[in-house]
C-alpha cells in the first residue's frame, strides 16, 4: 500500500464532486482510472469508490475481490446498481450528497492497510539474447533469499523455458496448460502449493513442453492478482512482442523492466520495445548489461 492512503474514483462527473469533497474530507489522495485499466491501481488502492455508470464495467473486468470496494449513487438510483454492487464485493453503498458523512465515516475507518502487499514486475528482452529470463529468474530467486513469498511467471512461450533454466522440469506440478480460471480468480496459498518450486522456495509457473497453447491474459492476471495482494514478488518473464498478453501484464505490473546489452544495435532495439511498452506504464526502466565495447555503456542507455 502507498505511504498515504489513496481511492481509486470510478464515478460519472455527477457525482465527481462529492466524491472529492469526501475524499479530501477523509485526507485521501484521488486516484482516477477507467475500470478496464486499473489493474494496478485497483491492488494499491486504500479504497475504492465506484457508482451506476462504472458498477457493470468494473464487475465485467475481471478484477479480484478485494475489501475497501464501496458504491456511491445518486437520489433514485435503481435497485440493480445495487444488486451488482453486491456482485461486486463491495462493502457500503451511500447516497450522495445525503450520505457524505457516512462516506466519509466509511474511508476513515479503512485508512490502515489490512495486510501486506506485494509487487508485480514484469521483465521482457530489448532484443534477442539480451538476458531477460536469466535476470527474471536471478529477481525470483533473490526475493526468496530475502524472505520474500515469490512467483516466477513464464509468459515466453518461444523462450526455452524457466523450469529448465531452474533446473526443475521433471518435478510435477501445475502448469498453464492445466490453469483453468472461469472466475479470474485464484487463492494464492492454493496456487503455490500446486505449483513445482526452485531454490528457496521460489514457485515457478511455466507451460508445459511441446504445447502451442497460449496463455490467456485473464490467466495471468489472476495469478498476479492473487499472489500480489498475498504479499508475494511477482516476476513475469514476459515474450519480446505486443501482443494482447504483453499489454495486459505490463499496465497491470508495478514496474517493466526492458534488459539490453551494450551495443549500438542493440541500444536501437531496445529503444523502440521500451517507446511502445512505456506508453502502457508509467514505470518502466532499461537495464544495460555489459560488458561495453567501445564507448556504448549504461550512461548512454536507450532512455
Amino acid at each position: 500500500m502507498p505511504e498515504s492512503p489513496s481511492v481509486l474514483v470510478m464515478v460519472s462527473s455527477e457525482v465527481a464532486d462529492d466524491v472529492a469533497r469526501v475524499a479530501a474530507a477523509s485526507g485521501y489522495q484521488v486516484w482516477r482510472a477507467a475500470p478496464d485499466r486499473c489493474r494496478r491501481e485497483w491492488s494499491e488502492a486504500t479504497a475504492v469508490l465506484v457508482d451506476a455508470t462504472t458498477v457493470d464495467a468494473t464487475l465485467s473486468a475481471g478484477l479480484p475481490r478485494r475489501p475497501g470496494v464501496m458504491v456511491v449513487g445518486l437520489t433514485g438510483s435503481g435497485p440493480d446498481m445495487w444488486r451488482t454492487a453486491l456482485a461486486l464485493g463491495a462493502e457500503d453503498g451511500f447516497v450522495l450528497p445525503e450520505d457524505e458523512h457516512a462516506v466519509v465515516s466509511a474511508l476513515s475507518r479503512i485508512r490502515t492497510p489490512t495486510g501486506p502487499s506485494g509487487v508485480a514486475v514484469a521483465l521482457l528482452a530489448g532484443h534477442g539474447g539480451a538476458g531477460a529470463s536469466t535476470l527474471a529468474a536471478a529477481v525470483g530467486l533473490l526475493a526468496t533469499e530475502q524472505g520474500a513469498g515469490a512467483l516466477l511467471l513464464d509468459l515466453d512461450d518461444l523462450g526455452g523455458g524457466q523450469d529448465l533454466m531452474l533446473g526443475i522440469e521433471d518435478q510435477p506440478g501445475l502448469r498453464w496448460q492445466e490453469l483453468t480460471l472461469e472466475s479470474g480468480q485464484v487463492a494464492a496459498d492454493s496456487l503455490h502449493a500446486a505449483l513445482p518450486h526452485a531454490r528457496g522456495g521460489l514457485a515457478v509457473l511455466t507451460s508445459r513442453r511441446g504445447s502451442a497453447q497460449p496463455v490467456r491474459p485473464e490467466t495471468a492476471l489472476a495469478a498476479i492478482d492473487a499472489c500480489r495482494a498475498h504479499g508475494d514478488v511477482v516476476v513475469a518473464d514476459l515474450p519480446r512482442r505486443d501482443d494482447e498478453l504483453a499489454a495486459a501484464v505490463v499496465e497491470a505490473a508495478d514496474i517493466v523492466v526492458v534488459v539490453c546489452s551494450a551495443t549500438i544495435r542493440s541500444c536501437a532495439a531496445t529503444r523502440e520495445v521500451a517507446r511502445r511498452m512505456g506508453s502502457r506504464s508509467g514505470r518502466l526502466e532499461v537495464v544495460v548489461r555489459g560488458p561495453a565495447p567501445g564507448v556504448c555503456g549504461p550512461g548512454r542507455s536507450p532512455r
